[in-house]
This record gives structure tokens, sequence and C-alpha cells, in this order.
């Protein structure tokens, strides 16, 4: 009768015990035979209670991933998917399912040992890839609205455009790098990571195939139980070393059953070295988020997404290395201490594939974060818009009259800083500034014509007289819209010309510090307008897209913050009228 392992045993003292030629051969053959590379059907032990549990959480598993992955294409876009970034969410979901459930399914299915191998390299990386760019995209988009409101104020509008200088941003990092993640690192740089792992997996798959033609192919397509194969890697190396030594002694265990998963160690080096740096970079998004300024009122907004998803992924990553570390010998136990060490840490590293399985945590978890509860987040609003549909505050006619008042445009510019959509109340704030600017001048000019001093008179005026003059008493820069009407179709005039070429700088040009995100056809119009005869009313149909889209996106949250507060204004003040 054999012993049991010492888990503290040497590698000699183990290899020793596993090369005992009686004992290693008919355990390696017992062994083979029962549990690796079977060659009836793709299941495996289906009849065990444990078989039975492990398809029920497989098919639980499909669910999960693939239901929320079909239903958020109805959300795309959404503000809480627009927000995350809804291609990196999908493509990264999608290369999760991948990585996770061929991870997962080798319990109760003989998978092809390609399949493994790829989605453990190729998936796995596309889905951290996918996390780890929309994780730094969010936080580059926060501190990129920070600067926004503190760089693009009504004030500065005005002073810039008096020196006829332009809004030139003085510090174009967060700018500069936030255009390089969300647009050429997600549509050069991630397809040329994945091209390049991709290569680098393949060199080395080819490469153990090559290196080991005498044992058939290492890796290939045919279905294998990749669980066995994996922990009967010692019997692999206790049959080599025989077999180098005198092929007789393992004359009756067939060649095409030997686990040779110890060839393939160099291949499964990629993932473990892409673990490495992914666990390394969640460690600098997790102390991004724990230790910058960056606010997400919504208790599982994207800050719970990002910071959770790194905590449980550092975990897991040193989870992992320390059970390779401390029992990187230790691949099999004798049957009656399995039985004895069910909860013991060895028999965990066993029954987890050598931990392997751990990795399907971070997938679920991730799954979880970025895809379900934003999907449920967006269900929840939209069941609660369709409750209120009649409600008048959901209208766009109050949502205007909520845009007439400066403390209320400070609760919706703090939600918008949050939502990563500033520009859009900077925008609102620094159009009715023009829009005063106009009134005001064409205010004075209908006055000179009517004085009978003349506009002789006038003309010794600058601009800033006539705008701050005693007959114009309210604020210049509040958020609202009331001043005398006029003529959009008038072309502009030469003293407001700096002024719309300010704003047409900063929110319209796309190479400007906060472009608004409007159609083509309008920047189109905006463009041929001001190449020919530019008038007053150039930006209006702008206008109007931003604020239908601030409607439809931060006003639905602004609302839940504030429905209570807006319903007391409205009862006790009566202000929004």
């Amino acid at each position: 009768m054999s012993t049991p392992v010492n888990i503290t045993s040497s590698t000699e003292e183990i290899n020793n015990y596993y090369c005992t030629f009686k004992d290693s051969k008919y355990k390696f053959y017992n062994y083979v035979n029962d549990k690796y590379d079977g060659t009836v059907g793709i299941f495996i032990g289906l009849e065990t209670k444990s078989g039975k549990m492990y398809c029920v959480l497989e098919i639980l598993l499909l669910i999960y991933y693939f239901v929320p992955l079909l239903w958020i294409i109805k959300y795309k876009d959404w503000y809480i998917f627009k927000q995350r970034n809804f291609v990196l969410t999908f493509i990264g979901g999608i290369a999760n399912f991948l990585s996770t459930f061929s991870n997962s399914s080798t319990n109760i299915m003989r998978l092809p040992c390609s399949l493994t191998y790829y989605s453990a390299t190729i998936a796995t990386f596309i889905m951290q890839a996918c996390y780890v760019f929309r994780a730094f995209r969010l936080i580059l988009l926060y501190k990129l609205n920070i600067f926004k409101v503190t760089t693009l104020n009504k004030n500065k509008f005005t002073k810039k455009a008096e020196k006829n200088s332009g809004l030139v941003e003085p510090n174009i990092y967060f700018k500069s790098i936030y255009r390089l993640v969300n647009k050429k690192l997600t549509k050069i740089l991630i397809p040329l990571l994945v091209f390049l792992v991709s290569l680098i997996s393949v060199g080395f798959h080819i490469k153990a195939n090559m290196d080991h033609k005498g044992f058939g192919t290492i890796c290939g397509f045919s279905l294998v139980d990749i669980n066995a194969r994996i922990n009967s890697e010692m019997y692999g190396k206790c049959y080599m070393d025989k077999l180098a030594k005198n092929s007789t002694l393992v004359a009756d265990i067939k060649r095409e059953n030997v686990s040779t998963f110890s060839y393939m160690r160099t291949m499964y080096r990629i993932p473990e070295v892409l673990t490495i740096l992914f666990t390394t970079i969640c460690l600098v998004i997790a102390g991004t988020f724990a230790f910058s300024e960056i606010n997400d009122d919504q208790k599982f907004g994207y800050k719970f997404d990002c910071f959770s998803s790194a905590i449980i992924s550092i975990l897991i990553g040193f989870l992992y290395f320390y059970f390779k570390f401390e029992m990187k010998d230790i691949i099999t136990l004798d049957e009656k201490e399995m039985k004895r060490s069910l909860t013991s840490k060895h028999q965990i590293y066993l029954r987890t594939k050598q931990a392997i399985l751990f990795f399907v945590i971070i997938g679920i978890y991730i799954q979880l974060t970025s895809v379900i509860i934003p999907l449920v987040q967006c269900i929840k609003i939209e069941r609660i818009n369709k409750k209120r549909t009649n409600d008048s505050m959901n209208t766009i006619e109050f949502f205007y009259r909520v845009l007439k008042h400066p403390s209320l445009v400070e609760e919706l510019k703090t939600v918008a800083v949050q939502e990563f959509s500033v520009e859009n109340v900077l925008f609102w704030e620094n159009y009715c500034t023009l829009h005063k600017l106009v009134s005001r001048t064409m205010h004075h000019l209908g006055e000179a014509e009517a004085d009978s001093r003349g506009t002789e008179y006038y003309s010794l005026f600058s601009l800033q007289d006539m705008m701050y003059s005693n007959s114009h008493s309210g604020s210049l820069s509040s958020s609202n819209l009331d001043e005398e009407s006029f003529d959009p179709n008038l072309p502009i005039l030469p003293p407001l010309l700096p002024y719309y070429q300010t704003f047409y700088n900063t929110f319209i040009s796309i190479e400007g510090p906060a472009p608004v995100n409007i159609t083509a056809d309008i920047i189109g119009r905006i463009n041929h307008e001001f190449n020919n005869l530019p008038t007053l009313g150039v930006f209006d149909e702008a206008k109007n897209e931003v604020v239908d889209s601030m409607f439809f996106s931060i006003y639905p949250i602004f609302l839940q913050r504030n429905r209570n507060q807006l319903g007391k204004i409205i009862t006790e003040n009566n202000i929004l009228k």
C-alpha cells in the first residue's frame, strides 16, 4: 500500500515517490484510463452528483452571460453605457464569456486543448484590455470634465473673447491623453496588442508541438479532459523519465494517453505573465480611485465598477500566485489522503485545476459590475419614466424652465461632471451669455438710432460699456434667455464677431477644448454659414440638440436626486415659470 505524499516534501522526494516503478505505473495507468482523454462523448461524469451540479452551474453561467449581453444592445445609446463605452463593454463581455466558460466547463466537458489555451491567452487578454481601457478612460474623462469647469467658465469666455485670442486651453494634457485613450488607443492600440498576443501565443503553440513531435500533437483540436491532463502532469513526467531510461518500464502504457502538460508549460507562461501585468495595472487603478478626488454619487456607478473589479482582480491574482509558489510540486495525493483533506489548501489547489479556476471569479464579477448592474439601472430608469409619463417634470418644457435658474444649473453641472458630459452645460451657460451680449448690443444700437445725439455719440462707448450699463441691471452670466428678442437671421455685427468665433472654437470645432456631441449635418451647416455670411442665430440649431441631449442623459439623474426639491420649489416658491 502506498503512503500519502507529505506536502512539505522536497521536489526530489516527490518525484522519487511518483516515479517508484511499481506504484507509479499502476497509479498512472489507472488514473489515465479513468479520468484522462477518454474517447467516448463530450461530457464527463454527468451521472455523478457533482457532475449534475456542475452541469446546472454551466447552464446558469450561459444565461448569466448571454441574456444581459444581448439585452444591453437595446440600451447601447443610453448614457449609462455610453459613459462606460458600449463597444468596449460589449466586446469585453464576449471575451469574458469565452475565457470564463472555457475555464469552468472543463469540469464536465472535454474540450479541444487549443480552445482552452487560446481562451486563456487571447480571450482573457481582450477582457483585461477592455476593462483597463474603460477604467483609464473614465479616470481621464472625470479629470477632463473638472478641468473644463475650472477653465471654460462664463467670465473667462467673455474676457478671452474681448482680447480676441480665443479660449486657448493652457494645459492640454487631459484633453490630449483622453483623445489618445478614447479614440486612437481603443481603435488602434487594442487591436495591435491583441494581434501581438495572438502572434506570440500561436508561436509558442507551434513551437511546443514541433519540439515534441514524438508524442504526437501536444495541444491540438481533439477533445480532451484538460483537468485530468493538468492534474496528471507529474505522471506524465514520470512516464517520460522512465521512457528515457528504459522504455520497457512503461511498455504497457499507451503513449497517446500520456499527459504532456509539462511540455505545454512554456505555452501557459503567457497567461501568467499577462496576469502579473494585469494585477499590477489593477493596483494603479485601485489606487487612483481610492486616493483621488473622483466622485460618483451613484451607489453602484462607474467608480464602484472599476474600483471593486480592480480589488477582486488583485486578490485573485495574489491568491493564484500564492498557491503556485506554495504548491507547485503537489499534483495529486493518495486517495485516502484526498478524502481526509477535502477542505485543506492543497485539496483546494487540486480541485481548482491548480488554482486556474479562481479566475472564473474575476470574469463573473466583471460581468456583474460592467454589464448586469448597468443593465438593471437602465431597466429601472425606463420603468420609472413610463410610470411618470404624464408628470410635468418629465417634459422638455419643464427642463427649459429648470435651465433658467442658475442654482439648478449648478446642480445639473455637478451631475454632468460625474457623467462626463459637462461640456453640454458649459455650452448652455455660454450660449446664454452670448445671447445676452447680442440682445444688449442690439438694444443699444436701437437707442443710438432713436437718440438725437446720433450713432456717433454711441460709437464712443465700448461693447463692455453697453453690456453693463444701468439699463441692463441683470447679470450677464445668469443661465437664462430672458432678454429682448432679436432677429436670428440678421448678420453678426463686427463687435460681436470675436465672441462668436470664440464660442465656435470652444464648443463646435472638434479641435476645441470642449466640443459638444452634435450631428455632422449641424456642424456642416454652421461651418458653411461661418464661411459665408454668419447670422446671429448660427448656433441655435446646435443649442436645441445640446438641450435635447441633456434632457435624455443627465436630466433623468438630476430628477432622481432633486425631484422632491423641485416639487417644493414649485409649490412653495413657484419660481419655475
